[in-house]
């Protein structure tokens, strides 16, 4: 008797510290945000958008691998991105940015579009896929525009670049 509430005992510990391990601190989709539209968006990521070329990922061997994933459009790139993969299989559970300065690691949920575009600690997502090749005017976009967090300990820039 005494053996099995000692095995029910640290099945129970075992549980609950796996539980508590969760390898990211913030779900994107759990910050706040706004919805922008093409002419709203900051003269840095509309640049961008005309003119994507210098982002562009090029192989060791010289293949065009287009634009990344991630594109940072701050003088200093304090963010990475890692990918996910589920515990079974070859698939992607959630790509997990990463903010080297603050320490601080979100999930963004597979499926949304790319390139993920940080400008001044707010990330900004197309609600359109493929926007590069499928659509001819850019004032038909539609951005969601996330504010990322800032650690109080360290002093950070969290501007309030667009009006709602």
């Amino acid at each position: 008797m005494y053996k099995t509430k000692k095995i029910y005992l640290s099945a129970i510990i075992l549980l609950f510290s796996m539980s508590q391990c969760v390898p990211y601190d913030y779900s994107i989709s759990d910050l706040s945000c706004t919805q922008v539209k093409f002419s709203d968006l900051p003269e840095e990521i509309k640049s961008f958008l005309y003119n994507p070329e210098p982002f562009k990922e090029i192989s060791p061997e010289g293949y065009n691998l287009g634009i990344g994933t991630l594109v940072c459009l701050d003088s200093v790139n304090y963010y990475k991105y890692e990918v996910v993969k589920t515990i079974i299989g070859p698939w992607i559970d959630y790509m997990k940015l990463i903010d080297t300065k603050n320490k601080i690691r979100y999930r963004i949920e597979t499926g949304t579009p790319m390139p993920y575009i940080i400008l001044k600690n707010k990330i900004y997502f197309s609600n359109t896929h493929n926007y590069f090749t499928t659509v001819e005017d850019f004032n038909e976009f539609i951005f969601t525009c996330y504010s990322l967090k800032c650690n109080i300990l360290i002093n950070c820039y969290c501007a309030n670049y667009i009006s709602p």
